[in-house]
């Protein structure tokens, strides 16, 4: 359901002349499910069960609309994502969608985002975002995004929330709406007071080559790293911890097609 009232400019252009039209607009909406608007053409939604099996496709922003939004949302769907209380101002300008501090409550933490999607080339629609991350969970964060899987495979056997924030988030997505990994560039901040790790190989063969059973599932406490991704690796700047009472710092890289370069002094 969606409800706006506002203004519209030149309106009678655009039905006749399919010229630009203009608006300002409150936007609210209780439920707002994105996976029906990216259903593939070729896939009826006859049934909700339908359109939540339905396979991505581009999501093309309007050329000749000039919207701003002032938007609140109770629940908004994305792929299987529930985000609750919406909030933030979006703007849909010369094919592009504009988020302005939207913020959300998702994967038990919350999120304040802003930047833009881009389909002037629909092929590569590009993106452009700086996100501020609060307590997410990292097993719910890690089943919930094909990327995080490919930047960080060692989130599959973590447990513990986080907070980070990403800065120039920045990349194309392809014809379904998925990041195009080696176009992705970015840095940020990240931070957990505490993470538990367990049955994460590099780990168990560590312990067993070090013969120090402890080491096969490690408590890591207080990390505060600085981070950023290029040609398809994330490159984490030295950084100081504690695994189990053991003072460390640990520096190096994870690739996209999960190789992993690091050094630890312990």
């Amino acid at each position: 359901d969606i409800r706006m009232n506002g203004k519209i400019e030149d309106f009678m252009q655009y039905i006749f002349k399919d010229s630009l039209i203009k608006g300002n607009f409150t936007l609210t909406s209780t439920l707002m499910d994105l996976n029906q608007l990216m259903a593939s053409s070729d896939t009826t939604a006859a049934t909700p069960a339908a359109a939540d099996t339905a396979a991505m496709s581009v999501v093309e922003v309007p050329k000749n609309i000039d919207f701003v939004l002032n938007s609140t949302i109770g629940k908004l769907v994305y792929d299987k994502i529930d985000i609750t209380n919406v909030v933030g101002g979006i703007i849909v300008r010369n094919a592009r969608l504009s988020m302005d501090n939207l913020k959300m409550n998702l994967l038990d933490g919350n999120m304040a985002m802003s930047g833009y999607y881009d389909t002037k080339n629909t092929r590569k629609p590009a993106i452009n975002f700086d996100l501020n991350i609060t307590n997410f969970d990292i097993q719910k964060t890690f089943n919930a995004f094909n990327s995080v899987q490919k930047m960080a495979p060692i989130g599959q056997y973590s447990k513990g929330k986080f907070s980070t924030t990403l800065n120039d988030l920045v990349g194309t997505l392809n014809e379904k709406m998925e990041p195009d990994m080696n176009s992705l560039t970015g840095k940020g901040n990240f931070k957990t007071t505490s993470v538990s790790v367990e049955g994460f190989e590099p780990f168990v063969k560590l312990g067993d080559a070090l013969k120090m059973e402890k080491l096969k599932k490690m408590d890591f406490k207080d990390i505060n790293l600085f981070y950023k991704f290029v040609d398809g690796r994330v490159h984490i700047d030295p950084f100081k911890t504690k695994i189990q009472n053991v003072a460390a710092e640990i520096s190096g890289s994870t690739g996209f097609d999960q190789t992993i370069d690091y050094k630890w002094d312990m």
